[in-house]
Formats: structure tokens, C-alpha cells, sequence
């Protein structure tokens, strides 16, 4: 009977409708060597002699995610970060992001005041990102280069960090230049378990391996 009870609630998952349905799927291999151009120069007329710049992020960022059980998803995001990301012109060279999972916050949604604090505690303990022995997550590029596919305008490959595991990963992204600001997004799913995240959650209630991992951020000007 719990077999069967198990299956049906699979079924339910797989039924119910996701953010993470549809999403892009990032391709995740061994964590590659850093390089320091990982671009061919592509530059407008007259940016030629143009040097390269490193700009801090905008405390405006976000960097969040979606998990999914079986009866809804929960988002939520990191508030505590900082990165850097390297242009020359309108090139981008480099991407450089850290966060402190302690800083983890749960979106609140329809939950109660109680389940909404539980279910934080549980996101940091060492079921999931263990902030106490994993204080930190980040991102370190190892190929920027330009990929017009749909609304996307290129393709990032780098190093992603959680729980201690490194993993390269590589996944579209829309950057954009405005008056000298780098505006970019990227939403891309991964499979939790490749970063040790292997909780299942309850028999009535059963996680989804596959993670969704929403990235906004602007440079700032």
C-alpha cells in the first residue's frame, strides 16, 4: 500500500504544473581549469585600444532558485553576495559571484508563520546547503562567448561551488550594455544531487532532484 502510495504521488509531481517546467537544462561536466580571456576580441569600430574593466555588482542583484515537491514549488534567494564581472568595450571577459548561504531567505507565499520558518531551518541545515560547515557558494566564469539563440544573447560556462562540490556548468544567458551598465539573467535548471543534495523528502511529500537557479544582475555604474 505505501508502494503504491509513493507511485501515485510521483505521478502527482510529474502532473502538477512547475516553474521548472520547460526551463533550460544546464550542461554540468568536471570543473574546468580557470582562464584569464576566455574571449575572442570582438570590438566595435573605435574600441580597439580599449581596457579592459572591472565592475562590482549591485547589491540590486538577485540570485535565487526554485525547488519543486510534489505539491507546489518554494522559492527563495540569497541576500548577502558580491561578484565582479570584467568587459572590455562591450566584450565580456569575465564573471565572478559569491554568496553566504546563511544569508538564504525563503519566499513566504501562502505559508504559515511557522511552516514558513521551519521549512528556512531545514534549507540551511545539513539536508540541503549545511551553511554551517559550507559558509559559502560561487560561480567563477571559464567561457563567455556570444550565442544568439531566441532571447538569449550568449552562452557561460564556469565553476559552480555548493556544499563544497565543484562542477562546471554551461548555460544560456542574456547580457545587454546601457549607457555603460552590464545587465544580464539567466534562469537554468541542475540536478541537486551532482552537489550532494540528496534529501528525498517525505514518502507523502517527495522533492524533485532537478533544481531551478534564477540569476539577475546589473554592474554597477
Amino acid at each position: 500500500m505505501k508502494a503504491l502510495i509513493i507511485i501515485a504521488l510521483v505521478g502527482f509531481s510529474m502532473g502538477c504544473k512547475s516553474e521548472l517546467d520547460g526551463k533550460t537544462k544546464a550542461k554540468v561536466s568536471e570543473a574546468k581549469e580557470i582562464v584569464k580571456k576566455v574571449e575572442k576580441k570582438v570590438e566595435e569600430k573605435g574600441t580597439t585600444d580599449v581596457a579592459s574593466k572591472t565592475m562590482a555588482l549591485a547589491k540590486t542583484s538577485y540570485f535565487g532558485f526554485v525547488g519543486a515537491k510534489a505539491v507546489g514549488d518554494h522559492a527563495g534567494n540569497f541576500t548577502d553576495f558580491n561578484g565582479s564581472i570584467s568587459v572590455k568595450g562591450k566584450v565580456v571577459e569575465s564573471l565572478k559571484i559569491q554568496v553566504k548561504t546563511s544569508s538564504l531567505i525563503v519566499d513566504k507565499g501562502d505559508m504559515t508563520d511557522e511552516y514558513h520558518k521551519k521549512l528556512g531551518s531545514h534549507l540551511k541545515s545539513p539536508d540541503f546547503f549545511d551553511v554551517a560547515k559550507f559558509p559559502k557558494a560561487s560561480f567563477v566564469s571559464t567561457q563567455i562567448k556570444e550565442d544568439k539563440k531566441g532571447t538569449t544573447t550568449h552562452l557561460v560556462t564556469g565553476n559552480l561551488n555548493i556544499r563544497g562540490v565543484k562542477k562546471s556548468v554551461s548555460f544560456p544567458a542574456t547580457i545587454t550594455f546601457d549607457k555603460g551598465v552590464v545587465n544580464a539573467s539567466a534562469e537554468f535548471k541542475i540536478n541537486r544531487g551532482d552537489f550532494g543534495i540528496v534529501y528525498k523528502g517525505m514518502a507523502d511529500n517527495l522533492i524533485k532532484e532537478e533544481v531551478l537557479l534564477k540569476v539577475k544582475f546589473s554592474s554597477k555604474g
